[in-house]
């Protein structure tokens, strides 16, 4: 397994992802992708050029992520996204939900959700910190909108989120505007795409 960079459709696909998405996924299309460098997890023999084609992206192939690396492949994204909740200040990691305010499926005191209007967003904030890798690996399975829009953010100057809160737009726009990664999915859900800032 390695870290590709990609090129060709890769851009367009990370933005007709948050076209497709939430408010905060749309908040995100502000922030120009061109700023920032595109990559993925993928089997050492896969070929760059083909990975970064817009139809493999979306479809995948047979062979280019094959079962045999899913499970790798979400072990490591899931790694990454413990790093980043590891980091100093308020590292957060927003995952959109398909479940809407009041459904029976998010009534678990476990989960960290937050709303916005009718939207559910999960949520691991500075409290999950000691996180373990399997714990993340589990949380980035759950129902999720197809294509599945995940970001790592930090925002120091909003106040903690606290479970099942209602948030305003001002707290979708900091953790857009402070998003140092933006994970979507690709290759049929397979895999992702990450988006990160240029530093």
């Amino acid at each position: 397994m390695k870290e590709v960079q990609l090129t060709g459709g890769a851009a367009e696909w990370v933005e007709r992802c948050l076209s497709y998405g939430s408010t905060l996924a749309r908040l995100l299309l502000d922030s120009p992708i061109s700023g920032g460098h595109i990559w993925t997890y993928l089997p050492a023999d896969v070929d760059v050029h083909e990975a970064s084609r817009s139809e493999i992206l979306k479809h995948g192939k047979k062979d280019a992520i094959t079962a045999g690396h899913v499970e790798e492949i979400s072990d490591m994204v899931a790694g990454f996204v413990t790093r980043h909740l590891r980091r100093s200040g308020k590292p957060y990691a927003v995952l959109e939900d398909i479940s809407r305010p009041g459904d029976p499926a998010i009534s678990s005191p476990d989960e960290q959700l937050f709303f916005y209007h009718s939207e559910v967003y999960d949520f691991l904030g500075p409290k999950d910190r000691d996180i373990d890798i399997r714990t993340v690996r589990w949380w980035l399975s759950k129902g999720r909108p197809y294509p599945t829009v995940l970001v790592l953010t930090a925002a120091a100057d909003i106040p903690d989120i606290c479970h099942q809160q209602e948030v305003p737009r001002s707290v979708l726009k900091a953790f857009a505007q402070d998003a140092a990664h933006i994970l979507v999915g690709a290759y049929d859900e397979e895999g992702y795409l990450i988006w990160s800032k240029s530093v």
